[in-house]
């Protein structure tokens, strides 16, 4: 077995350009786990970041041109009722971790003012300024 692991990490090392020499000269291992702990640290956040990101954001979610969410009302963390829109008609539909159900078909559309981020941000910071 450690002729195995001898043979293995000289092809390894060999494939990488690494000469055999080099092998004797590796770092205490007490020096280098706080340099290994920072680095998993970093990665882990790196991670979480993103995660949030790509949730936050809905990247995964596929655009079409025909069809657009107008509006979303989360009513518990599976249940929510949208705000649909396909083509010129405007639909009102209930969607839970099963099913998704039409509520209502809208005769006269519901003009949806456009959201600046600027706007929102600015109002968000404005509520929270009147709450400290």
């Amino acid at each position: 077995m450690t002729k195995l692991i001898s043979h293995l990490k000289f092809f390894l090392f060999s494939l990488s350009g690494i000469s055999t020499q080099a092998l004797g000269q590796t770092p205490d291992l007490m020096s280098s786990i706080p340099t290994l702990l920072i680095g998993l640290v970093v990665m882990l956040a790196l991670i979480y970041v993103l995660a949030g990101l790509a949730k936050k954001t809905n990247f995964m979610q596929m655009k079409s041109s025909g069809m657009k969410v107008l509006s979303v009302l989360p009513l518990s963390g599976r249940e929510k009722i949208m705000l649909i829109e396909v083509g010129k008609q405007q639909l009102v539909i209930g969607v839970t971790a099963h099913n998704i159900n039409l509520i209502q078909s809208l005769d006269e559309p519901i003009e949806m003012p456009a959201q600046d981020f600027k706007q929102t941000f600015g109002k968000l910071m404005q509520q929270k300024n009147k709450q400290q």
